[in-house]
C-alpha cells in the first residue's frame, strides 16, 4: 500500500467522541494517512515500526511494544459519531494484528470496518485534510484533537477581511469528545494541564497559530473561544527532525551530533523570528540546546540558554488566561 501522508476525512470523524491514549491516537491517524480516500475500503493495511517511528520522531527503542499493545487495544475500541443529531456507535477496525508475515516481516495489518469506511472512503463534500507532517511533533491527545477541530474550520479564514476564524468550544463538549467527561471537573485544571500546554504545542510545531479566551458568561467557564489565521502552510517554518543520539557514541561523534542539532535548531529559531518577533523555543528544545551548547563547551551560548531556561519557567508560572469575552 502506498503511503500517502495526508489525512483526509469526513468532518463528522474529526468531532466523533472517543478515548484513546497518545499511541492509541497516533496508529489510528497513521492508518488513516495511508489510504487512499478516492478508493472504496479494499486494501490491507500494512504499517511497519519503523516507518511509524519515524514519521512521529519516536524512539525505536518502544515502538514495536508500543504497537503491539495500540493493535491488541484498538481492536475492541469504538468511536460515537454524531450525524444529523443522531449519536452512533461505530467500531473503528474489523481487524488489526501486530505480528510476522511472510511477505511484510514484522508489521501490523489490518482493515478499517464495514461502519467507519462512509466517513474515510469515497466521499465528495464535508471533508478535512490534515497533513501528517505538521502534527507529528504533537505529544499529546488534546493536542492532536484540538489542531483537528480547528483545522475543520481553516478555510473560512479566506472569507474574512483579517483572515482569522473564531470557533466557539464548549468546556463539556471537548470533555466528551475525549472521553473524559468524569474528569477534570474544573476549568482551571483542564486549562492549565492539558488546554493550554496543548495550544503552545500547536503553535510551536504545526502549519496553524491558534490563540483562545476563556467565556465566563457568569461565575463559570463554560469553554474558550479559539481564534485562528489563514493558511500559513507556505510562510511558518516546519521544526527540524533532530539527529539522534549515536549508536555507539565516540567523543567525536558526540560533537558532531551536538553541533548539528544546535545549529539545526538556532537556523529554526532565527527562520520563526522572521515570521514572529517574539517566537522562543519551548521548554524542551531550550534544555536541548543548553545540554548541546554544555558538550561542545560553548560557555557564551551556555549562559544564553540557562537564561533562557530561567525566563521559560518564569513566565509559565505567570501565564494565565483571564479574558472575558
Amino acid at each position: 500500500m502506498p503511503f500517502c501522508s495526508d489525512i483526509v476525512v469526513r468532518n463528522e470523524l474529526l468531532s466523533s467522541a472517543f478515548s484513546m491514549n497518545i499511541n492509541e491516537l497516533r496508529l489510528f491517524l497513521f492508518a488513516l494517512s495511508i489510504v487512499d480516500s478516492r478508493k472504496p475500503n479494499t486494501d490491507e493495511l500494512v504499517i511497519y515500526p519503523k516507518t511509524f517511528s519515524e514519521q512521529w520522531n519516536l524512539s525505536d527503542k518502544n515502538v514495536h511494544r508500543d504497537l503491539f499493545n495500540s493493535a491488541n487495544s484498538l481492536r475492541n475500541k469504538n468511536l460515537t459519531v454524531n450525524e444529523n443529531g443522531e449519536e452512533k456507535e461505530i467500531k473503528i477496525f474489523d481487524s488489526i494484528v501486530y505480528g510476522t508475515s511472510e511477505e511484510h516481516g514484522v508489521c501490523i495489518t489490518g482493515k478499517f470496518s464495514e461502519e467507519i469506511k462512509k466517513y474515510v472512503f469515497e466521499f465528495k463534500s464535508g471533508f478535512t485534510r490534515i497533513k501528517l507532517q505538521h502534527i507529528s511533533n504533537l505529544n499529546t491527545v488534546l493536542s492532536l484533537r484540538v489542531y483537528a477541530w480547528l483545522k475543520q474550520h481553516q478555510f473560512k479564514c479566506q472569507f474574512t477581511k483579517d483572515e482569522s476564524v473564531q470557533i466557539p468550544i464548549r468546556f463539556k463538549w471537548m470533555k466528551e469528545k475525549l472521553g473524559i467527561s468524569k474528569n477534570y471537573k474544573y476549568w482551571s485544571d483542564f486549562n492549565k494541564k492539558l488546554l493550554e500546554p496543548a495550544v503552545d504545542r500547536i503553535n510551536s510545531h504545526t502549519d496553524i497559530e491558534v490563540v483562545y479566551h476563556r467565556v465566563k458568561p457568569s461565575t463559570t467557564v463554560i469553554g474558550a473561544s479559539f481564534f485562528i489565521k489563514g493558511n500559513l502552510e507556505s510562510c511558518i517554518p516546519i521544526r527540524p527532525r533532530l539527529m539522534r543520539y549515536p549508536k555507539k557514541p565516540a567523543p567525536q561523534q558526540i560533537s558532531s551530533w551536538a553541533s548539528t542539532n544546535l545549529k539545526l535548531l538556532e537556523k529554526y529559531v532565527e527562520e520563526m523570528k522572521e515570521y514572529k518577533e517574539d517566537f522562543s523555543l519551548t521548554k524542551r528544545d531550550i534544555e536541548k540546546c543548553f545540554k548541546y551548547a554544555e558538550i561542545l563547551q560553548i560557555r557564551p551560548k551556555e549562559k544564553f540558554y540557562r537564561e533562557q531556561l530561567k525566563l521559560k519557567m518564569k513566565n509559565s508560572m505567570k501565564r494565565n488566561t483571564v479574558i472575558v469575552l
